[in-house]
């Protein structure tokens, strides 16, 4: 007799336990780091090149491009070395518009910069003319 309950019991604790199926969409609005973006949403891609640029040491330089979609990460790169906003430097967007400010120049900024989404990439030099600056 109590071998039957325990199975009784056994029973009741294993259906308790079952899971219940979820939808796709309720798995994905519980748990969205388990899932990848969907293919048909497309990457950020660059739509508008950045431009080179020759300037007068001393004056603020503005680099942008335009992206396929607004607000997404990017980073910005001057000769392949990550920049970060600073006081030299001003990382913004405006909508589709990444936009990179040299603030006050010198011929040290001369180089080559890059703006990168997850897929694509623009570059454009820059040329400071001056003298050096001495710290």
């Amino acid at each position: 007799m109590n071998h039957s309950l325990w199975n009784v019991k056994t029973f009741w604790i294993f259906e308790l336990q079952k899971p219940q199926p979820y939808s796709g969409h309720d798995l994905y609005s519980k748990f969205p780091f388990f899932f990848p973006p969907s293919s048909s949403e497309k990457p950020t891609e660059v739509t508008k090149q950045l431009e080179d640029k020759t300037s007068a040491a001393g004056q603020d330089i503005s680099l942008s491009c335009e992206l396929s979609k607004p607000d997404v990460s990017i980073r910005w790169y001057k000769d392949g070395k990550a920049i970060r906003k600073s006081q030299k430097y001003d990382l913004h967007q405006e909508g589709t518009r990444a936009i990179l400010i040299i603030h006050d120049s010198t011929v040290k900024d001369s180089g080559e910069y890059t703006c990168e989404t997850e897929v694509s990439q623009t570059k454009a030099r820059i040329t400071v003319q001056g003298q050096l600056k001495h710290a």
